[in-house]
């Protein structure tokens, strides 16, 4: 056992490539001030993120699955916390909540893509080396 493998969940919340689980998905921090970039391949292994043109617009449903998760969430937290029946309490804590939890749903959901609906296509392989060569793992007997 010469690599050790980072683990799916692990990778999964770092955000790294899931094909090799080292390299990154994204190029800056998730509270980053500038815009979120997502790089094409991985800087380790060669594999392409967006499998083709317009793949990441599924992890808009993802996202609306993360909004509805944090929706029901913060509703149930403030009405158990405050017992208030007031709807504009509500409203304002939910939008406070998409508000700080959109950086994070935004890269999770593209992350979750990858990793949960990427299939074949996404399967880890340890054997996958620096600008997409595939170098075969050889055990020796």
């Amino acid at each position: 056992m010469g690599t050790s493998d980072p683990g799916k969940f692990i990778s999964f919340i770092n955000s790294k490539c899931p094909k090799c689980r080292t390299g990154d998905m994204f190029g800056n921090s998730t509270y980053s001030l500038q815009k979120e970039v997502l790089h094409k391949n991985c800087s380790h292994c060669g594999f392409r993120f967006e499998r083709n043109l317009g793949y990441f617009e599924a992890a808009m449903y993802i996202s609306y699955a993360y909004n509805v998760a944090i929706i029901t969430a913060g509703s149930v937290a403030t009405g158990v916390l405050t017992g208030s029946d007031d709807p504009l309490l509500y409203i304002y804590v939910i939008f406070i909540l998409i508000f700080l939890f959109y950086p994070i749903n935004l890269r999770y959901s593209k992350t979750s893509l990858l990793y949960l609906l990427g299939g074949e296509y996404a399967r880890y392989d340890p054997g996958r080396r620096i600008n997409g060569k595939e170098e075969k793992l050889t055990e020796i007997s």
